[in-house]
């Protein structure tokens, strides 16, 4: 009985290591292999056909004046169906635009960027596509706004005389004016 009952922990004992041996191979696992680098293509040939505008969600108060002052918007431009981001010489206007019921709804704020201005701005933008990042300073509009909230239209000229692109109307709202 004894001599059984020292087999039966021997086996126990050695199935025991052999099972912790094993449970340590297979809970190693293997890295899964790193992701190569990829340079997105961007277009610099063609016209493009489509503006993609993006404000950042809140204006900016630099002189803590509780008036909204720098409004950050990025473009990419694309040549619809290509899905590539397009990059060429240009100009571009902004506007902005109060909301229908506004007490100032005549009001119209343009800040507008030539060809060379439109270059330094090339970069990745909010989102880290190829396009343009722009900054659009409203103390060089107005100052001392009633609150409002006013969207944000742009427009592309190409240099090469092509169309000019506008972005879609969409609702890219930002508040101005002095908190209420």
């Amino acid at each position: 009985m004894i001599r059984t009952l020292v087999v039966v922990m021997l086996a126990v004992a050695s199935s025991g290591i052999l099972g912790c041996e094993n449970s340590q191979r297979s809970s190693r696992r293997m890295s899964p292999p790193r992701p190569e680098a990829t340079v997105m293509k961007v277009l610099r040939d063609v016209n493009p056909n489509r503006m993609t505008l993006t404000v950042a969600p809140k204006a900016e108060d630099v002189e803590g004046d509780g008036q909204a002052d720098l409004i950050k918007v990025s473009v990419v431009m694309f040549d619809e169906p290509r899905p590539e981001p397009v990059i060429v010489p240009g100009s571009f206007r902004f506007e902005a635009v109060p909301m229908e019921g506004s007490e100032v709804e005549d009001l119209r704020l343009q800040w507008e960027f030539d060809s060379a201005e439109a270059r330094r701005a090339e970069g990745p933008t909010m989102f880290g596509l190829p396009g343009y990042r722009f900054t659009l300073d409203v103390r060089r509009q107005a100052r001392d706004l009633p609150p409002m909230v006013v969207n944000i239209i742009g427009h592309f000229y190409p240099a090469n005389g092509g169309t000019p692109v506008t972005c879609r109307p969409d609702q890219r709202l930002v508040r101005l004016g002095a908190a209420p």
